[in-house]
């Protein structure tokens, strides 16, 4: 076939064409990715051991809080919206399994971390981070020494001497004079709590509580029992997590102990297959789905139940609050450096979250407390006790029956 000159021409313009748009397509500069800041966090989350059944709270909470980052289009900081990525980091049940778990999270180049679901994780986690100007928010640590003389280190919980004060008031509002405490000695939560509710019960006009502590391999503290119960107390106090809640006070019951039984917030993950011989025990949580709610937490409860068809605990809302927390501080920070995270966050007064309206002193909010009863159809809201915040005086209230005999 004879090819005319002017179609050899054509071909070699169009050829010519080609190669310049190759030339062009392997020099030119890459299309620009987005220059959105990003937000990384890093989420400790404890398996295991006394934190079972936390694990699926913290990742529940962190889920729903990317979604609803990713529906308001991010996070709002002074130099626009803001991207977030959380890190989850998993670990044992252990101080040092939590150590490690920190050292990671720090070497990830987060600007803040979430983590420490029991005072004795978090304590060292807080020492950490202190020491290496990284904003750390516990949503499960009690113990009023994790922010003491911090400035790096936060909570959403209220601390065990505000929870022990309002144990005592629980207890002397039911008219009970004589208490007994029996506590892990191993854990610093437990220990933690039983010396300050002896203190706090006392002080309030009740005869200062026998105390008794047993080991966490300790199984049978039936013989602790029968030595507390010859004080005739009125209330048993177990200062425990859930975990091991139901087996004392099965014990308790069979020694026949017929008095109040009360618990800390640490019985907030109770299951139905628990309550069985518990009927008639109470404890505080922070917050509670049948507690009082603002428009806040009732948005939180509809989108949580239909993620994960389930009410929320207090975990999960204290979770959900701490990112919240660090948002707002980002909402005011000048750059997502630690330090101005964490100088944004020691301004922080006031937080209203999901799980109610907490004030801020050296990292620990001053919040209510919910009670909650154990009855034969499962765990019911009780009442509120009221935290001692500027203008109003501390109380109690639905009325919880008649006093103890």
């Amino acid at each position: 076939m004879r090819v005319s000159g002017c179609t050899h021409a054509a071909v070699a313009r169009l050829m010519m064409l080609v190669l310049a748009a190759a030339l062009c397509l392997a020099s030119c500069d890459p299309v620009p990715k987005s220059s959105q800041e990003e937000i990384l966090v890093a989420l400790l989350v404890a398996e295991g051991g006394d934190a079972t059944g936390l694990d699926v709270e913290y990742r529940n909470a962190a889920e729903l809080v990317r979604r609803d980052v990713a529906r308001q289009g991010g996070i709002t900081t002074p130099r626009g919206q803001a991207a977030l990525r959380v890190e989850v980091i998993t670990h044992g049940p252990g101080v040092e399994d939590g150590l490690r778990a920190m050292r990671r999270a720090l070497a990830s180049g987060a600007a803040a971390i979430i983590g420490g679901a029991t005072s004795s994780q978090a304590l060292p986690m807080a020492a950490l981070a202190e020491e290496l100007r990284t904003p750390f928010i516990s949503p499960g640590a009690t113990t009023p020494q994790l922010t003491s003389g911090r400035h790096y280190v936060y909570r959403t919980p209220y601390s065990d001497a505000f929870q022990a004060q309002a144990l005592a008031r629980l207890c002397r509002g039911q008219r009970a004079a004589r208490a007994a405490v029996l506590y892990d000695q191993t854990i610093v939560y437990s220990s933690t709590l039983a010396t300050d509710f002896q203190q706090a019960f006392a002080a309030q006009g009740g005869q200062r509580p026998a105390l008794a502590g047993y080991l966490a391999a300790e199984k049978d503290s039936k013989t602790l029992l029968r030595q507390l119960l010859l004080t005739r107390p009125q209330v048993l106090f177990l200062p425990v997590y859930h975990t091991a809640a139901p087996r004392l006070v099965r014990q308790a019951r069979a020694l026949g102990f017929q008095g109040l039984l009360v618990g800390p917030d640490g019985w907030d993950l109770l299951q139905a297959r628990d309550l069985d011989g518990m009927v008639g025990a109470r404890f505080l949580v922070p917050w509670h789905p049948g507690g009082p709610q603002s428009e806040a937490s009732r948005g939180f409860m509809e989108r949580y139940v239909s993620s994960f068809g389930h009410q929320p605990s207090s975990v999960a809302a204290l979770v959900y609050d701490a990112f919240g927390l660090l948002f707002r501080a980002a909402g005011q920070a000048q750059s997502m450096d630690p330090q101005a995270l964490a100088a944004a966050l020691m301004e922080t007064r006031e937080y209203a979250g999901v799980a109610g309206l907490g004030r801020y002193v050296s990292g620990t909010p001053e919040r209510d407390a919910q009670i909650l009863e154990i009855t034969h159809k499962g765990i019911r809201f009780a009442g509120t006790l009221r935290s001692a915040v500027p203008g109003r005086a501390p109380g109690v209230g639905p009325k919880l029956g008649g006093g103890l005999r």
